[in-house]
């Protein structure tokens, strides 16, 4: 028994997954977003992370608007970046709407949602220290998280009856 030669349609290059349904990508639009994503949700933890040793609070929210605030931006985005990312590689893997350049509508989803959350934290973050809140970044951030999603999903089913 040799050393197994790889396939005729192996490819440094190019990643290609389930051969025997012949998807080939080539390149991870999802893997660029996943690393941005992730990186603010360091951030995120980090902003957490601080605002708990700066007021002392171990668990919970404390008398602590601050702690409130980045805590809920935390979770927030918990909630909704996963169901993106899983959103955007289906779509990326089987997505075939008619009149449409895939990466381009991938990249726009990717940089509207990412846009949102980062004005969604800033909202926060900026209302937490204000005596009177301002809801308009938290609202415009939002928009710009829900409307991504709305529409990657909708993609996602028209894809499905596309194929």
């Amino acid at each position: 028994m040799g050393v197994k030669k790889p396939p005729n349609n192996f490819y440094i290059n190019e990643i290609r997954l389930a051969p025997c349904f012949g998807i080939k990508l080539t390149s991870m639009i999802t893997g660029l977003y996943a690393g941005i994503l992730g990186l603010i949700y360091i951030r995120l933890t980090l902003a957490v992370i601080g605002g708990r040793r700066k007021h002392l609070i171990a668990y919970g929210y404390g008398k602590n608007n601050e702690i409130a605030g980045v805590v809920s931006a935390h979770g927030n985005f918990s909630a909704y970046a996963p169901i993106f990312l899983v959103s955007l590689l289906c779509l990326e893997l089987g997505g075939k709407i008619v009149g449409t350049n895939l990466p381009l509508l991938l990249h726009l989803l990717g940089v509207l949602f990412v846009a949102g959350r980062l004005i969604h934290f800033s909202g926060l973050s900026q209302s937490e220290q204000l005596a009177k809140p301002n809801f308009n970044p938290r609202k415009i951030g939002m928009h710009l998280t829900i409307w991504p999603l709305v529409l990657i999903f909708l993609a996602n089913i028209i894809s499905y009856f596309i194929q």
